[in-house]
C-alpha cells in the first residue's frame, strides 16, 4: 500500500476546520472558562502548521521509503 503525500495537507485542513468549530464551541457548551479553549486551539496550531509545511516549504532530501 503507497501512502499519498498529497492527502497529508488535504487531511491537515480538514481537521483544522473542525478543531476552529471546537475552539468557537467549547466556550458555549461546556465551560465559559477560557482556559478551556487552549486545548483544541492548540491542536489546530498544530494542524495548521503540518498543513502550512506539507503545502509551502520544500521535503527533506534523502528520505525515500
Amino acid at each position: 500500500m503507497a501512502i499519498r503525500p498529497s492527502l497529508t495537507p488535504l487531511a491537515a485542513t480538514g481537521l483544522l476546520v473542525l478543531i476552529i468549530g471546537a475552539t468557537v464551541l467549547t466556550p458555549i457548551m461546556i465551560s465559559p472558562d477560557p482556559v478551556m479553549t487552549l486545548i483544541p486551539a492548540s491542536v489546530g496550531a498544530i494542524a495548521a502548521f503540518v498543513a502550512y509545511a506539507r503545502l509551502q516549504l520544500p521535503p527533506l532530501c534523502g528520505r525515500r521509503g
